[in-house]
């Protein structure tokens, strides 16, 4: 968990819960230190990770593709507490990353872009 004391994760399908969950006891971690929920994606108001004691974090990843990407701006920003790294993954390279990094670039400073494959992995921290 990069050193992280603790993860959380929020999927939209019931199976990829269920594997997050069972991978991580099968790596030694367990309820205290890794949660995953399921989201519904219609929902625009659920907050998943409101069970959570804080539901603000030290860093937000997300692999997902660019439309969803763009969408959960908003709820993704809020996830992240002033200071938090940002990773963003499941865009192509060019067009598609210059769409997340403009976005983003609302609540995050210092966004960046590496690509591999014709894939990007973008990047920032969120804004003081």
């Amino acid at each position: 968990m990069i050193g992280a004391t603790r993860a959380v994760g929020v999927d939209i399908d019931p199976m990829a819960v269920s594997s997050a969950t069972t991978n991580a006891a099968l790596n030694g971690f367990d309820e205290t230190n890794f949660r995953c929920y399921e989201v519904d994606p219609e929902d625009d108001a659920a907050r998943p990770l409101a069970a959570e004691d804080d539901d603000s974090f030290d860093m937000v990843v997300a692999n997902i593709l660019q439309g969803p990407l763009l969408d959960l701006e908003a709820r993704l920003a809020s996830y992240a507490r002033p200071g938090a790294r940002l990773v963003l993954s499941g865009v192509l390279a060019g067009e598609q990353a210059a769409a997340v990094v403009e976005k983003y670039g609302e609540h995050f400073e210092g966004m960046a872009v590496a690509e591999e494959d014709g894939w990007a992995c973008v990047t920032g921290v969120r804004r003081q």
